[in-house]
């Protein structure tokens, strides 16, 4: 679940991209059209940054991405409240009218995103997750005269 939650947090990428290579067919899918403007690839960048993070689960791995990983969950809260905010922001005409034709989908999006919030609020095995990161290697113990 925490894949598709880390998967699902860079999606505004994916929706930009596939505006520009397929306007016709994204315009027709109202819950993604909602989401294709550039604004909300800025919410995605800390999702981007765990999903980088991923990758550099290692013992010998830097200290900054230890650190990333640690604060992992709370980068991916702020990712998801940053793109309720900015959406509810920048469609806030068709939320606060229920009678709306794109209402039911703008909710969808919205509800969501609140639900993902709500899982890494409550998930005690997603604090789990994130607490653990491969200790970095210990040097090499010298051997001296007395341990012979």
């Amino acid at each position: 679940m925490l894949w598709l939650v880390i998967l699902y947090g860079i999606r505004h990428f994916l929706f930009v991209g596939f505006a520009k290579l397929m306007p016709m067919d994204i315009v027709t899918i109202p819950w993604i059209n909602f989401q294709t403007s550039p604004y909300f690839m800025l919410t995605d960048l800390p999702a981007a940054l765990v999903l980088f993070a991923i990758g550099h689960r290692v013992p010998n791995g830097q200290n900054f991405m230890r650190r990333v990983w640690k604060s992992g969950r709370w980068l991916l809260l702020a990712s998801y409240v940053a793109g309720i905010t900015l959406f509810s922001c920048l469609n806030k005409d068709v939320l606060a009218a229920p009678s709306s034709w794109d209402f039911p989908d703008a909710m969808l999006v919205a509800m969501m995103d609140v639900v993902i919030v709500a899982y890494l609020l409550r998930s005690e095995r997603v604090r789990d997750v994130f607490r653990d990161f491969p200790d970095p290697p210990r040097p090499a113990r010298k051997e001296s005269a007395s341990d012979t």
